[in-house]
């Protein structure tokens, strides 16, 4: 079954619709196929809360999407099936589904999901996680927090976090989040 069925926003083969669709929901940015045998078909299906949103999206096609800096939002990207390259300023990561990553605001992110790629992401507002930071460590920050941009599911607590995300995307299929 596809995460989030009940809340799809769009299905397409225009890849110009797609690029403008998913812009209105994250930000502007380069999305093109790289091989003319893909068959692209995007979809995107989101919940959103008031500075959090979950979505699933796949383009089917291997594809480069290229936003720049992300600025206003960090991006959990975890693959269901198939795999990614993401480079998030000088680090990149060969994403799959033991792999997930993190795209800090700040820096710059070039990314190709391989064909079939399909992934949950999770979208945190900037400037609400940097406020949960400054609570929890109890002193203002000086720069937005940043991330190590690889998350690897091997390591036992991160396979307990992916798990608690899995399940928040179960209880917004059952209609029970946001």
């Amino acid at each position: 079954m596809v995460p989030l069925n009940r809340y799809t926003l769009f299905s397409s083969v225009d890849l110009d619709e797609a690029r403008e669709l998913v812009a209105l929901k994250f930000c502007p940015h380069k999305l093109q196929t790289i091989s003319d045998t893909d068959r692209f078909h995007a979809r995107h299906n989101c919940v959103e809360g008031a500075k959090l949103a979950i979505n699933y999206i796949h383009y089917g096609a291997t594809v480069l999407i290229e936003p720049g800096a992300l600025e206003h939002f960090y991006l959990v990207q975890i693959p269901l099936r198939g795999s990614a390259e993401i480079r998030n300023g000088g680090v990149e990561v060969e994403s799959d589904p033991q792999t997930a990553t993190i795209l800090n605001p700040d820096r710059h992110t070039r990314m190709i999901w391989r064909a079939g790629c399909e992934q949950l992401l999770v979208y945190v507002d900037a400037l609400t996680l940097n406020a949960f930071a400054e609570s929890f460590f109890g002193r203002r920050m000086p720069a937005l927090p940043a991330f190590e941009p690889r998350i690897d599911f091997s390591r036992p607590q991160m396979a307990r976090w992916r798990q608690h995300v899995l399940a928040l995307f179960a209880s917004a299929d059952e209609g029970r989040l946001f």
